[in-house]
């Protein structure tokens, strides 16, 4: 009996918090390919903390990868990871490993996203955020972090990634197909 409720539990969070984080990153996608940037800026400051009044496309799309990429550990990964395995060290480790396999799932460059991965993991204040983006940034070649604005302040941020090309609207898209496969996972 206990096993089958981790495994409803499991279901159940995983399709809430999968479900919420691609919706939340789809309400910006949505008038962002429109051309409507004043509705994509509002609806990206519900999901991030930096000031977005004045972002340009490739910054909010930036801004949404990021943040999936992010939050697909903090909200899905990482619960379920604790949850059925438990240890902090292999957690670690899985957070890498489950955006490389769903990268090759993703038909990305997965070998790209380990050596991005390993070696952008402490370009981020944040060593939950560090190792997610960098692995995204690398499967899908694109550069994340970079400079900021939070309530009217400049945050200098290392960069994550290469910019094997510009970043677009695309990205968000690919980086939801990555967070339900790595999810799956």
């Amino acid at each position: 009996p206990w096993l089958g409720w981790v495994v409803e539990v499991w279901m159940i969070f995983a399709v809430l918090a999968g479900r919420c984080l691609a919706n939340a990153a789809q309400d910006v996608e949505r008038p962002l390919r429109a051309g409507n940037l004043a509705a994509s800026r509002e609806k990206l400051s519900w999901i991030v903390g930096r000031d977005t009044s004045q972002l340009q496309p490739q910054q909010i799309n930036r801004g949404v990868v990021e943040t999936v990429a992010e939050n697909t550990v903090d909200g899905i990964i990482a619960p379920l990871f604790f949850l059925l395995l438990g240890g902090a060290p292999l957690a670690m480790a899985y957070k890498a490993v489950n955006t490389l396999a769903a990268a090759f799932l993703c038909r990305q460059d997965g070998a790209r996203a380990l050596q991005i991965g390993w070696r952008d993991r402490y370009n981020h204040s944040s060593p939950n955020c560090a190792w997610s983006e960098a692995s995204v940034a690398g499967a899908l070649g694109i550069r994340l972090g970079g400079p900021n604005d939070y309530f009217g302040e400049r945050v200098e941020k290392p960069w994550i990634g290469d910019a094997q090309r510009d970043i677009s609207v695309d990205d968000i898209s690919h980086t939801i197909r990555l967070m339900w496969v790595a999810s799956m996972l």
